[in-house]
C-alpha cells in the first residue's frame, strides 16, 4: 500500500485530501510544516503533498529539504493560485495541483505526476476559463491581462 504524507496548514484542505485517498486505499498522515522532515524519516511516505504558502517556511523549499532525505520521494505542490510546475524545477517538484482540491486532479498528482502538469482551468482573477495548452504556459490571462 502507498503512504501519503499531506503537509498542510489548513485543517480542512488536509481533512478533505486525506479522506479522498484514504477511500481510494492509500495509507495517508498528516502534519505539519514543523513535524514534516521526522514523519518522512518515521513514516517513510512514497508521496507527499506540500502546501506552498505556511506560517514559517514555503512548500518548495520544504520539498527541497525531503528531496535531499530521499529523492524517489514523489512531492507534489498544492496552491490555490495558479502555479507552473516550471517555476519550481530547481526545487524538484514532481507535480502542483490547485486548492480546493479536485478529487481527479489529485488522484492524477499522485498516481502519475508527470501527467498532472496542467494545474488550473481557470484565471484567479476574472474567472475566464482557460482551455489550450498554450493559454496554461502564458503568464497573463488572454482575457483580463492580469498576471497568471
Amino acid at each position: 500500500m502507498d503512504k501519503i504524507l499531506v503537509i498542510n496548514d489548513c485543517r480542512l484542505e488536509e481533512v478533505i485530501m486525506k479522506d479522498i485517498l484514504v477511500n481510494e486505499g492509500y495509507q495517508v498522515k498528516i502534519d505539519n510544516e514543523y513535524g514534516a522532515i521526522s514523519s518522512v524519516k518515521d513514516f517513510l511516505p512514497n508521496t507527499v503533498i506540500v502546501n506552498l504558502i505556511m506560517r514559517e517556511t514555503t512548500g518548495d523549499k520544504l520539498i527541497s529539504r525531503i528531496k535531499g532525505i530521499n529523492n524517489e520521494i514523489k512531492c507534489i505542490l498544492s496552491s490555490s493560485n495558479l502555479l507552473q510546475l516550471e517555476d519550481f524545477s530547481e526545487n524538484k517538484v514532481d507535480a502542483v495541483i490547485k486548492t480546493p482540491i479536485e478529487r481527479e486532479s489529485l488522484l492524477k498528482a499522485v498516481k502519475d505526476p508527470a501527467k498532472a502538469k496542467l494545474k488550473a482551468k481557470f484565471c484567479i482573477n476574472c474567472g475566464t476559463k482557460i482551455e489550450k495548452e498554450i493559454e496554461f504556459r502564458a503568464k497573463f490571462c488572454p482575457d483580463c491581462g492580469e498576471k497568471l
